[in-house]
């Protein structure tokens, strides 16, 4: 779609501009988070970057059924992410945890990504700590307590359950 001839390219421009949807986005992001090989992840993120970029009035990434989307998609990449969050996807704390509690596996990504950009403004300190540090020395508050395990408990990282 990318690299596609002139004519095929400004057929998708037109039909892009009139219905710009997050039905768009999300199925292209699934598709780069469930690639096999790295070849099948430069192609589907390149596509995610083309449409991010092709329609920067659309406002894709703000759309407010994005972060809900994107975080029911398990095992998203952390180059995803980033590419995601730099361009505008915020992912609440709420829709993380949400998405945990579904059982939906390496949502931590979201956290780990949205706090080496600084966006982890709503994210528990005790929470970043589990997945950004290598200690938890954080107060936890009771509010904090529950996604605190859900997240530990679908993490794919290795370290973060050990360190409850």
């Amino acid at each position: 779609m990318c690299a596609s001839s002139k004519v095929l390219h400004s057929a998708w421009m037109q039909l892009l501009k009139q219905q710009p949807s997050p039905a768009w986005l999300l199925p292209a992001v699934a598709e780069a988070a469930q690639a096999k090989t790295t070849k099948l992840l430069t192609k589907a993120t390149a596509v995610v970057r083309w449409l991010l970029s092709s329609l920067p009035e659309a406002r894709l990434a703000e759309h407010p059924s994005i972060p809900a989307g994107l975080v029911a998609i398990p095992h998203m990449s952390r180059s995803l992410a980033k590419l995601l969050c730099e361009s505008g996807v915020r992912v609440p704390y709420s829709e993380i945890v949400a998405a945990a509690r579904q059982r939906v596996e390496g949502v931590e990504v979201w956290v780990t990504v949205q706090s080496s950009l600084g966006l982890a403004g709503d994210i528990p300190p005790i929470i970043d700590a589990l997945f950004t540090k290598d200690h938890l020395f954080c107060p936890v508050d009771d509010a904090d307590l529950h996604g605190l395990l859900y997240l530990s408990l679908n993490s794919t990282s290795k370290t973060a359950p050990k360190m409850l």
